[in-house]
């Protein structure tokens, strides 16, 4: 229930930065721009942000689909519509709770995060301040090396690679004990940082409490390096949490982008963080070069400490 909270509170406090901006969601066809002050129009594509003071104008046959402010709007004919009047004025606030709202504004969001890497810095530096905050054990405090954000909270998948930061060491120990008692469950050496294993072959209960640790090899000493990581295994909720949202008429009626975009907006939510990540690394290759995508990914990897790799996807 605490992670339930934070995960919450995490989200509506990211939504407070949404501003102004328009996002192209979709563009079937030819759909063209204009600039207020400009007589020269161009062609938008999903993930371009548009300025409301503007136009836009569908050519024959084409249709866009637009986010501002948490509400989407439709165009499908060929006469040109102002965004300032058509679009900006009527947007919505975000103040309802409901999944649909909260996904238009989670996606508002991540659109306004990922602009540029300026408004991806602050994107970043903000959630990071809400990740060390509410999360117990993230923070590496006198720690060798640190742990990604997407290891804490909840597991819903069977295989899962663990990493953590390279340092000298003769070898890695993995330690993975149950929280109730400190019992141990798996211990693995490995001269690599990273490690693949499969919970399922593991005597995992599920939603039970569990910590995982590693400890760099000194001659005659195990030193940990890793602050002790909690999370809970929980492989049920997460397929009740996503049969939930495929259950819904508006992630039955959206566009199979917006079907994945929910999907992960899901996960994260729900404090499944590593299963979030495998959703976008999925829809980077399902929809590639979609900068709709690739945008949103950028603001999914700022928020999990990823910043370099981040800058990396819109630049």
């Amino acid at each position: 229930m605490r992670s339930l909270i934070f995960c919450l509170f995490f989200f509506s406090s990211q939504f407070a930065f949404a501003q102004n901006e328009i996002t192209v969601l979709h563009a079937n066809g030819k759909v063209m721009y204009t600039a207020d002050g400009s007589s020269k129009a161009t062609q938008i594509f999903p993930g371009d942000p548009v300025s409301a003071k503007g136009s836009i104008q569908c050519q024959a046959n084409s249709s866009v689909k637009l986010l501002c402010k948490g509400k989407t709007f439709e165009f499908n004919d060929t006469r040109s519509h102002g965004l300032t009047d058509e679009v900006l004025k009527k947007a919505g606030d975000g103040s309802s709770l409901s999944f649909t709202n909260r996904f238009w504004n989670f996606l508002t969001t991540s659109m306004e995060g990922s602009e540029d890497e300026h408004k991806l810095e602050e994107h970043h530096h903000e959630s990071m301040e809400k990740t060390h905050a509410g999360v117990k054990g993230y923070a590496t405090g006198d720690f060798a090396m640190g742990v990604n954000v997407v290891y804490i909270h909840n597991f819903g998948e069977g295989l899962v690679q663990f990493k953590w930061d390279q340092i000298e060491t003769n070898q890695y120990c993995f330690v993975l004990t149950r929280q109730s008692d400190d019992g141990e469950v798996a211990r693995i050496w490995t001269s690599n940082n990273s490690l693949h294993l499969n919970l399922e072959d593991l005597p995992l209960k599920n939603d039970a409490a569990y910590e995982w640790q590693v400890f760099s090899a000194e001659p005659g000493k195990e030193v940990p390096s890793t602050p002790k990581i909690l999370f809970s295994y929980q492989p049920e909720t997460l397929k009740k949490t996503l049969e939930r949202t495929k259950g819904l008429r508006a992630y039955q009626d959206a566009s199979d982008l917006e079907k994945a975009l929910m999907e992960a907006f899901t996960l994260e939510e729900a404090g499944f963080y590593y299963s979030a990540a495998n959703a976008y690394q999925h829809m980077d290759r399902k929809f590639e070069g979609n900068m709709l995508v690739r945008r949103a990914k950028a603001s999914f990897l700022a928020r999990i400490d990823q910043l370099d790799e981040a800058k990396a996807l819109i630049n």
